[in-house]
């Protein structure tokens, strides 16, 4: 596992990994529109394929696998969140490997899955050499890619500042009182070029908005 240290590595444990869902679920309409876009990713996975859920989190979406007859396999950096997991899944009698583990660093081997999902989480590596290095991963070993969201600034103004336009969106925000401390923003076009340098082709692309502010979620091959 890498050694890098980073904020996600400690936020979702104890308390916070116990209300995840409650959480997620008060998010309403936007969390309906993630069960919706993912679900049907899944829905269109072949029958019997093997998946990696990085971070698999609570197993939001062991469910949905399990209804596709896929081999789970699911890796989260909190044991709290696997804690959960592991209980969710033992109690609708459903076979999974789960193991603690890092993005950056997995520990597969080179094409051990078909497929992957990636959901909210590349904002929280300190930086775009980390996203690129998860990236790598999930493509190292994944044989035929997957879905991975990232959260970007999506408008011409901050497209100017290239790879910096991330930290623009998120210095005017801290000026204006709306800063959320931790994450990492990128821009679109940034977004794409971490993509391609990690090896994947992008197939199609679809954003669940907050207004500039936007979940941009890649179909990867």
């Amino acid at each position: 596992m890498s050694s890098d240290n980073y904020y996600a590595k400690g936020k979702y444990s104890s308390e916070i990994a116990r209300r995840y869902d409650t959480m997620r679920e008060a998010a309403g309409e936007r969390y309906e529109a993630e069960d919706e876009l993912i679900g049907g990713y899944i829905a269109n996975l072949p029958e019997g394929a093997s998946v990696l859920d990085a971070p698999v989190g609570t197993g939001r979406f062991i469910p949905l696998f399990k209804a596709r007859n896929c081999i789970i396999h699911g890796v989260d950096i909190s044991q709290d969140m696997l804690t959960i997991a592991t209980d969710k899944a033992a109690q609708t009698n459903t076979e999974v490997n789960l193991r603690i583990g890092d993005i950056t660093d997995l520990e597969f081997d080179d094409g051990e899955v078909d497929y992957f999902l990636s959901n909210k989480f590349i904002k929280w590596l300190p930086s775009s050499a980390h996203a690129l290095r998860a990236l790598r991963e999930l493509r190292r070993v994944s044989v035929n890619g997957g879905l991975v969201e990232i959260r970007c600034v999506d408008h011409f103004v901050f497209e100017i500042f290239g790879h910096h336009a991330g930290t623009a969106y998120n210095i005017i925000r801290a000026l204006t009182g709306k800063s959320r401390r931790n994450t990492k923003i990128y821009a679109k076009k940034h977004a794409r070029e971490l993509i391609h340098a990690a090896g994947f082709k992008i197939t199609r692309e679809q954003i669940l908005s907050k207004h500039r502010r936007k979940s941009i979620y890649f179909f990867l091959t």
